[in-house]
């Protein structure tokens, strides 16, 4: 079976609709980027006993764990709300009648390429990092010294010596005084608010393509009566509002429940840890903006990982990014659903019961841990009992031009397939690259702590050929599921 054509593009945009369409599309670039950075952050923490020093004690140990414990599920919480802003975007992207926007470069980005004039690195836990996810999330209101500015990354040069291995040009030094209304995350909102609003007031565009707004996934709570009743202006504020005050909390002091606020919660914890115990180091010896693939992908340095069995499993993970991008992108395009009975369109189904968290929970999580405790270098010997001295992490990248332009090669790198066979044999075929990982893990190389690397591979390539039955049956309709939300008039409460 294969997918319907996509939705054709409208004419050409006025000037003020280009400029709207640009803003938003770059908007999705820094929602992407910054969760894949806090999801980096998370995965980088000890998760076992057996990867700190015993001589630290038992009991000191466990109380670090559970540190460790709720730091990463507010890493997790964070990204996958980053996730949901990137969802908003795609919908007011169909509001246009535009096609979704899902590619994203390679890290690290550069602050001149930025949409907010701030870089963007792949760098584990830490002090540095925290204040540089904070500088993200703050609102315009308060005013923070920058975590780029040469003198604030000396300081933080000595203790993370370790792990930055002489990467401070990688930084990109003080960031340049702006000139541009758009400075920030709230800013960009506020100006994609602002178009939106005089687009809409000069009716050089009307409330479109209700039918294509995602809202039953993630828990929005946004209702799309205001977009029914062609009352675009109030959608798009409500959509803001919820960007803004679970970031941010732009419209007043930052309520607890925010971004800035979890990640202002972990720099105390952080900072108390630091002064008191400096010993219980709770992060693995993750290296900073790691990279399988060469230079000419790349807008800035990076680390290479040149261990072979760790660059297969790093290509895998990549190979699986690109694959749930792909999927995100059909999703987004072609997105519809029954209003009364909450069913999707077959491949639609497929997309929604694959893309989210089948394939976060039961193969990027998992991957994403298992590489931050894989050696990043060829030279490696293991030692039994003791982590590699370098290790990798998710690398996130697409083999695909790096800067401004090349539109069309960026869409092609996310498109979507055009049948559901090729999804299935995909999914097949990492399955059993998988199951070669599994049988082929060098001697030596064991985690300390939870499954062997072959068990974990073995039970990754069981996920996937599971996933590539189910996404087969969404796709022939075969198979469907509901979606349980209150929004349809049969379903019971069932959140």
């Amino acid at each position: 079976m294969k997918a319907e054509p996509s939705q054709p593009l409208l004419s050409a945009p006025d000037t003020e609709e280009a400029s709207l369409i640009d803003l938003l599309s770059r908007a999705a670039v820094v929602e992407n980027m910054i969760a894949c950075q806090y999801l980096f952050a998370g995965f980088s923490l000890k998760k076992y006993p057996g990867e700190f020093d015993a001589k630290l004690g038992e009991q000191a140990i466990a109380a670090q764990l559970e540190r460790n414990r709720r730091w990463g599920a507010k890493m997790l919480f964070t990204a996958r709300q980053e996730m949901e802003h990137l969802c908003m975007v795609q919908n007011m992207l169909a509001i246009l009648n535009r096609p979704s926007w899902m590619w994203r470069p390679n890290f690290p980005l550069p602050a001149a390429a930025s949409l907010l004039k701030i870089p963007n690195h792949l760098m584990p836990f830490s002090l540095h990092a925290l204040e540089v996810f904070r500088y993200y999330e703050k609102p315009d209101s308060l005013n923070l010294p920058s975590p780029f500015a040469l003198d604030a990354l000396s300081a933080r040069i000595p203790r993370l010596a370790s792990i930055m291995n002489g990467l401070r040009a990688a930084f990109d030094g003080i960031v340049p005084e702006y000139s541009e209304e758009v400075h920030s995350v709230q800013s960009a909102y506020e100006e994609i608010q602002r178009l939106f609003d005089h687009l809409f007031d000069t009716r050089k565009i009307t409330a479109r393509n209700p039918n294509r707004i995602v809202n039953e996934h993630f828990g929005f709570n946004i209702s799309l009566e205001a977009l029914v009743q062609g009352e675009g202006k109030t959608y798009i504020d409500d959509i803001v509002k919820q960007i803004l005050e679970e970031g941010e909390g732009a419209q007043g002091a930052p309520p607890l429940g925010s971004h800035f606020m979890a990640f202002q919660s972990m720099i105390d914890e952080v900072t108390d840890l630091e002064s008191h115990h400096p010993e219980l180091n709770p992060v693995l010896p993750v290296v900073v903006n790691p990279s399988v693939l060469p230079p000419i992908f790349h807008l800035g340095q990076t680390t290479p990982i040149t261990n072979k069995f760790t660059v297969a499993v790093v290509q895998l993970l990549n190979d699986i990014c690109q694959l749930q991008s792909r999927m995100l992108t059909g999703f987004f395009d072609r997105y519809n659903i029954d209003q009364t009975t909450g069913i999707h369109p077959p491949v639609v189904n497929a997309y929604f019961q694959t893309a989210f968290y089948p394939m976060m929970t039961m193969l990027v999580r998992p991957l994403g841990e298992i590489v931050c405790r894989l050696p990043a270098d060829a030279d490696y010997k293991p030692q039994k009992g003791k982590l590699p001295e370098r290790t990798a992490g998710p690398t996130f990248e697409f083999a695909t031009p790096q800067g401004a332009g090349n539109e069309t090669a960026k869409r092609a790198a996310v498109a979507e397939f055009s049948s559901g066979e090729e999804y299935v044999a995909k999914l097949r075929e990492l399955g059993k690259v998988c199951a070669n990982l599994a049988a082929n893990v060098p001697a030596g190389y064991e985690p300390l702590g939870g499954r062997s690397y072959a068990d974990n591979f073995t039970y990754l390539s069981q996920n996937l050929e599971r996933m590539a039955v189910n996404f087969g049956d969404y796709w022939s309709g075969k198979m469907v599921t509901v979606v349980p939300s209150t929004n349809f008039q049969n379903l019971d409460n069932m959140n």
